[in-house]
């Protein structure tokens, strides 16, 4: 039976009908994630780097909710609304990643995100 994430220490308020996460097993799926605040007040950071950052605390902060470490994340699809902030998502997102973790990764470009975000984050974990 999957157990739904829904709060937890540094789970921000999930904006529509959907958990922040889903435990399946040895799975755990995790929603898209912006930079929100983990009470919901609003976006924290107004520069990409700065909203990369938040926006990974807030999709480990809902895998240790699940139970699941952040090394244990497996996949991470990132959302650009600005595909030429490559660079400087690469150098925050590595500076945020627990030393020596490199999950699997794919970046989109978004036309637009919610609360005007310049960044969303989404990804798998699985137990080892």
């Amino acid at each position: 039976m999957a157990e739904f994430i829904t709060e937890g220490p540094g789970v921000p308020p999930a904006a529509g009908p959907y958990s922040a996460g889903v435990v399946s097993g040895d799975l755990c799926f995790l929603s898209g994630q912006i930079a929100l605040d983990p009470d919901g007040a609003g976006l924290v950071g107004a520069t990409t780097a700065e909203q990369i950052r938040q926006a990974l605390r807030n999709l480990f902060a809902v895998a240790a909710a699940g139970g699941f470490a952040a090394n244990e994340v497996v996949l991470i699809n990132v959302l650009l609304t600005d595909v030429g902030d490559f660079p400087v998502v690469n150098d925050a997102y590595a500076a945020e990643l627990p030393d020596g973790h490199r999950p699997a990764r794919m970046t989109f470009q978004a036309a637009a995100l919610p609360l005007g975000a310049k960044v969303e984050v989404q990804g798998f974990a699985r137990h080892a």
